[in-house]
């Protein structure tokens, strides 16, 4: 499991995106807080599964109650991110850009994140930092500087300007996840399928930066058709004084999936958190008044 991290991102460095290891382990035999663990932290790989080889003890996450339930959470979480994380594979695409991706490579000022081989970011917004040793309850997590940083769970600011390495609680069914200040992440309500989650609607998580101003972006399309003419939508979101404004390509033929968005979380400096309810369909260019 440790070195799944430092595998991903030198995959990820040379060019292959689309990269994950066999959750829980292959060829030997896992315990239930490795497959716990694990099954938490293949959330956010960008390729993710449960394999195993022939002969070893069987690891599905329903053998251990506490594995299942630890499952249940945290891939109900993936299937929220759908949405951010094919923004992240069209990017990867049409860029070149990593989806999952060391410190350093949107840090290269701090010096620190060159060691760091045990966090990883998912595009520049999400900073997932794993325990991976056996019964340890606690993780050091460094924050790269210059930003503020979000726990993606509570909202509250974790380090203000980054730049330093904090200790933060991970029990066993819980993962460090942070939001870095300045962006704009789109969750889907959720559903037991990709197609379920993907129609859900959408609430946008937007952490401000000390300006109070976040930008983020979603890719859409139907996720059969062929990415050939404009069947596609690429749509920039900013927020700046108070007013979320949409922008893009609308290409998207909307027939049976109508995105939509339902809510509206802002993390604030000095841990202000304010959630609005929303009611728009991602089809056309707007601005809405939020504060």
């Amino acid at each position: 499991m440790q070195y799944s991290v430092a595998g991903i991102l030198l995959h990820s460095v040379l060019g292959q995106p689309q990269v994950g290891p066999d959750v829980c382990g292959f060829d030997i035999d896992t315990t239930e807080e490795l497959c716990g663990r694990w099954q938490a932290l293949a959330a956010f790989y960008p390729f993710s599964r449960n394999h195993n080889a022939l002969g070893m003890m069987p690891q599905e996450p329903y053998r251990w109650e506490s594995v299942a339930k630890i499952s249940r959470f945290w891939l109900g979480l993936r299937l929220r991110l759908i949405w951010f994380l094919y923004t992240l594979f069209y990017r990867a695409h049409v860029d070149g850009a990593a989806v999952a991706r060391p410190l350093w490579w949107d840090h290269p000022e701090d010096s620190a994140t060159l060691h760091v081989d045990r966090q990883f970011l998912l595009g520049t917004a999400l900073l997932v930092s794993p325990v991976l040793a056996q019964g340890e309850r606690h993780v050091d997590v460094y924050f790269p500087e210059g930003h503020v940083w979000y726990d993606f769970f509570t909202s509250k600011i974790i380090s203000q300007n980054g730049g330093e390495s904090v200790t933060v609680d991970a029990p066993m069914e819980h993962l460090p996840v942070h939001i870095r200040s300045g962006s704009i992440i789109p969750l889907t309500n959720g559903g037991m399928t990709t197609k379920e989650s993907a129609e859900s609607g959408l609430t946008l998580m937007i952490a401000l930066d000390t300006k109070g101003e976040a930008q983020g972006e979603i890719y859409l399309d139907d996720g059969e058709s062929e990415y050939i003419g404009n069947n596609f939508s690429s749509i920039q979101f900013k927020f700046a004084n108070g007013t979320l404004e949409s922008s893009g390509t609308f290409g998207f033929a909307f027939t049976e999936m109508k995105p939509r968005i339902d809510k509206i979380n802002l993390m604030q400096h000095g841990d202000k958190f304010v959630s609005r309810s929303m009611n728009f369909t991602l089809r056309e260019e707007g601005k809405y008044q939020i504060l």
